[in-house]
């Protein structure tokens, strides 16, 4: 069996050779700019993912250091303000213990009513940290040891004799440390 080729066949197959060499070079020109184009856009998605990830991470440590400072800041305020309750209901104590000394002992009035009038200051230095206790203190059971401290002192000036003077004192001591040892929990 012989084939016969026909010219025109050939040249119409050296056409469709050509059309197809022109075909395949635009899809692989079409194939290469759209690499490109797909390279672009996870260049520019990587780039908006990493700075929405750098944006949340940032934000979580800005809040997470808010929360630290904020937190801070409030245990040593509460250091402050225990501690100046504490000083000041014992320097209230001691100021009522001179105005029940003088009253009991004085013969001058002067001297009885600057000591009365130093334990109406001290009073309310006392209560003034009195109130800051309770604007910074979040615990109940703190709160009831400051006032019964507070109650303890300025009930002191209903006393009589030397050892009740004595005992309440100490009472108050005693009440003053309780405060500090329940409130140091806030401050550690």
């Amino acid at each position: 069996m012989v084939v016969l080729i026909d010219p025109a066949t050939v040249k119409h197959s050296g056409l469709h050779i050509e059309r197809s060499r022109r075909l395949a070079r635009y899809v692989y020109d079409e194939i290469i700019h759209m690499q490109a184009i797909l390279t672009a856009l996870i260049a520019v998605g990587g780039t908006l993912l990493g700075s929405f990830m750098t944006y949340t991470f940032q934000r979580h440590t800005t809040s997470r250091t808010e929360r630290f400072t904020r937190a801070e800041r409030l245990r040593q305020e509460r250091m402050v303000v225990y501690s100046a309750f504490a000083g000041a209901v014992l320097e209230f104590r001691y100021a009522q213990r001179e105005r029940i000394e003088k009253r009991r002992t004085s013969h001058n009035m002067p001297d009885y009513q600057e000591a009365k009038a130093e334990s109406y200051r001290r009073r309310a230095a006392a209560w003034q940290a009195l109130y800051r206790v309770r604007l910074v203190c979040d615990e109940p059971q703190v709160i009831i040891l400051a006032d019964k401290a507070m109650d303890l002192t300025a009930s002191m000036d209903d006393l009589d004799t030397r050892e009740e003077v004595m005992a309440r004192t100490t009472e108050i001591r005693k009440s003053v440390e309780e405060f500090i040892s329940a409130s140091s929990s806030h401050v550690r």
